[in-house]
């Protein structure tokens, strides 16, 4: 339609959009989508989410979608997700205000959320190290917790993603969920 209202080609809009969304990845992301480069500004998106949520350590929130694509021709049923069309999985991790702080968006429509972000950059940088790390203590004589984000049942509970139960079984478990 764009194309066509200006009366350039398709292939010729086709580069312009790939041109612009090039630009704005590799100019303005750095500068607006990032996780926490600093133990002070972990802490400040740990204290917002504890102070909204009453979640300790928590610093996100991650999920992923389906973004629907044209039927790749080659290895087209990687692209074919669980809800019956051809997709790439998009996983993103917000703040407590729904603002991106990282974004993976390189995987075909089959693939689970749960390989996506064991395989994603915020789960390697949070295993490695490498992000600014802080510990809370809340028991003497346990772990302490790490910082974490906080996921939905498709995800894996791991030292750095958590989630819901899936069935309460105790009243803790169900304040829990609703947290």
């Amino acid at each position: 339609m764009t194309a066509n209202a200006f009366g350039i080609h398709q292939c010729t809009v086709s580069k312009i959009i790939l041109e612009a969304c090039t630009a704005i990845s590799n100019h303005l992301s750095p500068k607006y989508i990032h996780l926490p480069q600093t133990e002070d500004e972990i802490k400040a998106k740990v204290a917002e989410f504890e102070a909204r949520f009453g979640m300790v350590q928590a610093f996100g929130s991650i999920d992923g979608t389906q973004i629907p694509v044209l039927r790749p021709i080659v290895d087209s049923e990687g692209y074919f997700n669980y809800k019956q069309f051809f997709s790439i999985s998009v996983q993103a991790v917000c703040n407590v205000k729904g603002y991106f702080m990282d974004v993976e968006c390189r995987w075909a429509g089959s693939v689970h959320d749960a390989k996506v972000f064991l395989n994603s950059f915020v789960s390697n940088k949070l295993q490695s190290g490498e992000l600014p790390q802080t510990f809370n203590h809340l028991l003497p004589g346990h772990n302490p917790i790490p910082n974490y984000v906080i996921g939905d049942p498709a995800y894996p509970l791991t030292p750095h993603c958590i989630k819901e139960f899936q069935s309460c079984k105790t009243d803790a478990e169900v304040i829990f969920n609703n947290m």
